[in-house]
């Protein structure tokens, strides 16, 4: 699956969407996704198949559980999934990331 397939999943939630960051602030709830690392498979010194963690994180002012169904329902196209969630507080925000891996 290529960044803009991800990218487009991740737009039909109906927030801004920002590949690693936005060029200007936003205003929550808003997305950012990004590449963490490869996990590649490899036979006879090749790579078979390449394979990316991806992470997506999803800001919010406040937690909304249909939002995060909504994402995660969304994610489920993509593959499956680890969550987190934090509290921000110097931003007053809670970021709520998922982790994915995703087949290339």
């Amino acid at each position: 699956m290529s960044n803009e397939e991800i990218y487009e999943i991740l737009e039909s939630v109906g927030v801004p969407v920002a590949y690693n960051v936005f060029k200007a602030p936003q205003t929550p709830p808003y997305i950012c996704y990004y590449e963490l690392y490869s996990n590649n498979f490899f036979a006879d010194c090749e790579v078979y198949a390449q394979i990316d963690r991806v992470i997506v994180e999803l800001y919010v002012a406040k937690r909304d559980e249909e939002l995060e169904i909504k994402l995660e329902t969304q994610l489920a196209l993509i593959g499956g999934y680890e969550k987190t969630d934090n509290y921000i507080d110097t931003e007053k925000l809670y970021k709520i990331d998922y982790e994915l891996e995703v087949v290339r």
